[in-house]
């Protein structure tokens, strides 16, 4: 916001020709116009090059406002011709302009300047009493020392970078479940590239953001009734980042949220989550977000909080027949269909030396696909895989957890933020 000054004060950014920031400012959004498009630096250095060396007898003789519509109008065909000529001279930006002399008589183009591009001052001019203008330094003009604090002024996005989160719930905050059933996924922020479970990965420290975005990705399905025949009831999905809730949509029954969503019936498995059009799953903050150390996520149908089937639970295994390991779950039921794929860490045996192969095959990063299945047990064809029977006792005997592949929520999210200047080339 421009500052306003007292009677006879002259502000510190006033150019010797008398002319200010705010005209600055006006040629530059009139370029900006014209052009469909931001000035890069050394445009918006070259401009306020030829506003200071506007002198201060054309804008008394023509006005002020003529001569700043004509010098943005010369500046856009400079920018826009692919060999511009050589650098803008006012005197002759007036004479091509103006078309005629003091006296009225008839001019053509360049009768004024010299050969050496220079204009010729009549006898009259030269006893003019005016301050000619001088070449100041960009820097003295705006009170500023880096590029970076003139592109906040000119062109603030040009400040701003972006990063990308990656939310796997599968590495989310390993906490107890509530009941049978999950609400929430947690997460902290690490700044670097050492992975643990329960971390978001991000290189650089991420502060001051000003805007998320979110694609369309898709979330499992639940056993849960009361949730599903409100989803089928209302179609609509939202999430919500809990540290975010200052800044969020509020809506009743005590939900906050960012983001909307159509919810498209994609298989027996999943639902499609698809922003809506008029939000494109982009959420502005109207303050910078300062810091950013944890997310915590939850969903809503679209405003009582989705609860989502849990996605590890503990199996006893057991060899019921050769080359087939059959998995029984210690409680309840576990919510899986033929195909789906189940990840475990601590497959082991009481021979690790004769079961090397195998023990390392069933604790591998992409899991196996399940068959046979029933409310509580599920097979793993181990002869399929090219696997041996287990040559010793599978242990731990009390169960082992698996992770369920079908349960699993996998997207991005864009976070924009503002560049801190420790991080910018200046």
């Amino acid at each position: 916001m421009m500052a306003h000054y007292r009677p006879g004060y002259k502000p510190k950014s006033q150019i010797n020709n008398g002319l200010t920031q705010n005209d600055i400012h006006a040629v530059v959004s009139n370029l900006q116009t014209q052009l469909g498009h931001n000035l890069v630096e050394s445009q918006i250095r070259y401009v306020m090059n030829e506003i200071i060396k506007i002198n201060r007898r054309y804008m008394e003789q023509y006005g002020k406002q003529w001569v700043l519509d004509q010098l943005a109008t010369d500046l856009f065909n400079y920018f826009t011709s692919s060999y511009p000529p050589r650098a803008l001279n006012m005197h002759e930006v007036q004479v091509e302009r103006i078309g005629n002399t003091s006296e009225d008589t008839s001019v053509y183009m360049g009768s004024h300047i010299r050969d050496d591009g220079d204009p010729i001052i009549r006898e009259e001019e030269k006893k003019m009493d005016i301050s000619t203008t001088k070449v100041i330094d960009i820097d003295n003009l705006f009170g500023f020392n880096t590029s970076y604090n003139i592109r906040e002024i000119f062109n603030p996005a040009a400040n701003l970078s972006n990063v990308y989160l990656n939310i796997d719930t599968k590495y989310r905050v390993l906490e107890a479940s509530m009941g049978n059933s999950l609400k929430e996924f947690s997460f902290n922020i690490n700044h670097e590239d050492k992975i643990f479970q329960g971390n978001i990965n991000v290189i650089g420290y991420v502060r001051n953001i000003v805007q998320m975005e979110i694609a369309p990705f898709r979330i499992p399905k639940t056993a849960d009734k009361a949730v599903t025949n409100e989803i089928l009831q209302y179609r609509r999905a939202t999430l919500r980042i809990h540290e975010f809730d200052s800044q969020s949509v509020i809506g009743h029954e005590n939900r906050h949220y960012h983001f909307e969503f159509v919810m498209n019936d994609d298989d027996n498995r999943f639902y499609d989550l698809v922003p809506l059009p008029n939000t494109a799953a982009r959420f502005r903050f109207r303050k910078p977000i300062t810091t950013l150390s944890s997310l915590t996520l939850s969903f809503g149908t679209p405003m009582q909080v989705l609860l989502f089937d849990k996605d590890r639970i503990v199996f006893t295994i057991a060899l019921t027949v050769a080359g087939i390991l059959t998995f029984t779950t210690v409680s309840g039921v576990h919510n899986l269909q033929a195909g789906d794929l189940v990840y475990m860490e601590k497959f082991n045996t009481d021979d690790t030396i004769a079961d090397s192969i195998l023990i390392q095959e069933m604790n591998r990063s992409r899991g196996h696909i399940i068959e046979n299945v029933a409310d509580t047990t599920f097979d793993i064809d181990i002869g399929v895989i090219g696997l041996n029977d287990p040559v010793g006792n599978i242990i731990p005997v009390n169960g082992i957890e698996l992770y369920l592949g079908s349960k699993r929520i996998l997207f991005k999210i864009r976070l924009t933020y503002i560049t801190p200047l420790d991080e910018n080339e200046d």
